[in-house]
């Protein structure tokens, strides 16, 4: 009976002496910079192969770890990786926090290529992403959105006549560049709805879209495309005569005209260029009535040189653009009385 009671007691013992050897512990993990929680990181313990993975909060718990010495391996694919030895004991604090270094994520380098087509399908896609000659008198608009809209993939986004401008594929805003003999337009009609294009397209020669990977040879923060009007404002060519057109358009739907005129004259090893357009239209009428305040008044004008010598071309040009026009108001997303803008933009190339 007496050896009952003493084995009893050992084993009891024992048993006491196996569970007081082991903790329960939290471990916190922050950010060594900002000092916030860092979550979903990973808690490796090296010598046991246990693997944990912190919370939304930062932390995790882990139950019943064996006093001793431990290596703990924290990580976290934004920060430096955390290895610290850790001892268990008695005297340990229930909450273990650990600091993570921030890292600088490097990845390697996307290359896009492209090349030039020399193929006849390559060569009939290049032909049918720009507009000239007869097909953009044919499509000539109001603006240059109004010109393009009937591209295929192109439309235009509107808050009235004026106000417009291009969208490529769905994409619209500063996701599309607009430029004029290859140097970008600068103007707010690319982050406000109710600024217009500063561009009047009755003067250019040519409308060139740029879509897909060739958009990365003008651009490389744009992923919806290019628009590039031509109008060779500075003299390329030295003709031996003057050389010009003049036109004039009207439009019934808003009592509007248009006339416009170019002079390129040359002198010896100079080339002058000049032209002048002037726009106006009232308000557009529809089946139900007048479109309050949907009319618009533009003058548009430039001057330019080059001088053509054996090593090169040397020119400069100034412009002048006024633009005078009303924004309808009375529906979602407009001014709830409509608002008249007036642009204003002189530029030097």
């Amino acid at each position: 009976m007496k050896i009952r009671i003493i084995f009893s007691i050992l084993l009891l013992g024992i048993v006491s002496n196996l569970f007081a050897a082991s903790k329960n512990i939290q471990i916190i993990v922050i950010d060594s910079e900002t000092n916030l929680r860092v979550h979903h990181a990973t808690i490796k313990i090296v010598e046991l192969e246990n693997v944990y993975t912190c919370n939304d909060s930062g932390e995790v718990a882990i139950h019943n770890i064996k006093f001793g010495t431990f290596t703990f391996a924290i990580n976290h694919i934004s920060y430096e990786e955390n290895v610290a030895p850790i001892i268990i004991n008695e005297s340990t604090n229930n909450k273990i926090a650990f600091y993570l270094i921030p890292k600088t994520i490097q990845l390697d380098p996307v290359v896009i290529s492209d090349y030039k087509s020399y193929s006849t399908f390559d060569d009939l896609n290049e032909l049918s992403n720009v507009l000239k000659g007869k097909n953009l008198q044919r499509q000539m608009g109001l603006t240059l959105a109004s010109t393009l809209k009937n591209e295929a993939g192109l439309s235009m986004r509107s808050m009235g006549p004026a106000p417009s401008r291009p969208v490529i594929r769905g994409l619209g805003s500063n996701r599309v560049v607009i430029s004029e003999d290859g140097i970008k337009t600068i103007d707010l009609s690319a982050t406000s709805p109710d600024h217009a294009v500063t561009i009047d397209p009755f003067s250019v020669e040519r409308i060139e879209v740029l879509r897909g990977p060739k958009v990365l040879t003008q651009t490389s923060t744009t992923i919806g495309g290019v628009v590039n009007t031509i109008r060779n404002e500075i003299p390329t060519t030295l003709h031996d005569d003057l050389i010009g057109t003049i036109g004039g358009y009207a439009e019934t739907v808003n009592d509007g005209y248009l006339g416009s005129a170019m002079l390129e004259y040359p002198i010896s090893d100079f080339a002058i260029r000049g032209e002048i357009s002037k726009r106006k239209t009232n308000d557009l009428n529809t089946p139900i009535g007048k479109l309050i305040n949907s009319y618009s008044e533009n003058l548009n004008y430039s001057i330019a040189g080059s001088y053509f010598t054996n090593f090169g071309i040397m020119g400069l040009s100034y412009r002048d653009f006024e633009l005078d026009y009303g924004v309808p108001g009375g529906f979602i997303g407009a001014h709830p009385k409509g608002v008249d803008i007036s642009i204003s933009k002189n530029q030097i190339n």
